[in-house]
């Protein structure tokens, strides 16, 4: 049974991670996948509807003080997306630093994407924490760091795989999968041959394409038609496919084909080219 010392959480602060990190100490057999309407109960959410939503994709409504609350989360076909729509609201609920008038929450498509440290200002501040604890929650850091020791090596299969076991979208796990692989590797999210965002691990070297282009032509993602659900092999590319960088002699590339034209793309380093190449590669550069 899942229980919550909301003193305790209350004493840690806004930091979303050690406030999964909390959450996970005072449950510390909880299984997989993580039960997240349980934790938001215990926590204090009284109600949790899954409806049609106009205009956002999920609601909070608490009392002044944030004992209680009511989340609204938008219906979807792909349960994964719900339960990070939930987690996202329960982030709100949880953080004593994210405060709204009249105690409501109304959180936008574009507001589940927000992430990064950035300061903008105090709303993606608390959109973008929101995003952090959802991610921490539903695929806690500790455990896939024990799978990935398992599985070893970057693979899209084991995407797919630990999506199903953690109960998240394949989205959602591509993100947290890189962050967490010891593959220095990237994830490029198309549709219909053009490029709707990248995620890289941060030594992942620098990009050909952007979002919005289309992808390379060269690349095995603007030609393969395998099944939906089916991951390709892996394809070796010389690196200027995708990279910018000069550094390395190949990429290597792996894509899975989804619904509706879109498509996911893994990506991995070759090896490096040595300073000598590298040198007269820029020096011929230079001349032409």
């Amino acid at each position: 049974m899942v229980q919550i010392d909301r003193m305790l959480l209350d004493d840690i602060g806004g930091n979303p991670v050690k406030i999964v990190a909390e959450i996970l100490r005072q449950n510390s057999g909880i299984s997989l996948p993580i039960p997240l309407e349980e934790i938001a109960k215990a926590a204090g959410i009284v109600s949790i509807e899954y409806r049609a939503l106009d205009g956002c994709e999920g609601m909070l409504v608490t009392d002044e003080n944030k004992r209680e609350g009511i989340i609204a989360v938008r219906e979807r076909p792909v349960e994964g997306r719900m339960r990070f729509t939930l987690g996202h609201e329960l982030g709100h609920f949880l953080n004593p630093w994210h405060k709204k008038p009249g105690g409501e929450f109304l959180c936008s498509t574009d507001d589940l994407k927000k992430t990064g440290d950035k300061q903008r200002d105090d709303n993606f501040r608390m959109e973008s924490e929101a995003n952090t604890f959802a991610a921490e929650i539903l695929i806690p850091r500790q455990e896939l760091a024990k799978d990935l020791r398992r599985l070893k090596g970057a693979d899209m299969d084991h995407i797919v795989t630990l999506s199903k076991r953690y109960n998240t979208s394949k989205e959602m796990m591509a993100r947290r999968y890189i962050d967490f692989q010891d593959d220095t590797a990237a994830i490029i999210f198309s549709r219909n041959g053009r490029i709707i965002y990248v995620h890289k691990h941060q030594y992942f070297p620098g990009l050909c394409v952007w979002s919005d282009n289309p992808v390379p032509p060269g690349s095995l993602t603007s030609q393969y038609k395998g099944d939906e659900g089916t991951s390709s092999n892996w394809a070796e590319h010389p690196a200027d496919t995708w990279l910018s960088s000069t550094r390395y002699e190949s990429v290597h590339e792996q894509v899975l084909r989804q619904q509706d034209g879109f498509m996911m793309t893994l990506l991995t380093l070759g090896d490096k080219k040595d300073e000598e190449e590298e040198s007269l590669v820029k020096s011929w550069g230079k001349k032409f």
